[in-house]
């Protein structure tokens, strides 16, 4: 069974795309996440609580390399789907942060 929310991927050139079909033979499972998804998520999550005007605080948790789209995208991602605050899984990335206006 294959469940792909992802649109079709584009490859910068034929030796990547190579290596990716060789990638997905061996390890198989994959989640591509894309910052649309992570703010549509983020507005579904607060629509559940009662809306941004319910006042229940929903947090978005941001770490590391966030999927792959650095930490200040992501955090942004999160914020415009209605995210009240932010977690952070490390002290240092919540302080790059606050440093970066967040």
């Amino acid at each position: 069974m294959t469940l792909n929310a992802a649109s079709e991927l584009q490859f910068s050139s034929p030796a990547g795309e190579a290596n990716y079909r060789a990638a997905r033979r061996r390890y198989p499972a994959q989640a591509i996440v894309d910052l649309a998804t992570l703010r549509d998520n983020m507005a579904h999550l607060v629509d559940v609580v009662g809306g941004p005007h319910s006042g229940t605080a929903v947090m978005g948790v941001v770490k590391a390399d966030a999927y792959g789209h650095g930490l200040l995208p992501a955090a942004l991602a999160a914020l415009a789907g209605g995210a009240t605050w932010l977690g952070a899984a490390q002290s240092h990335e919540a302080l790059l942060l606050r440093k970066l206006g967040v």
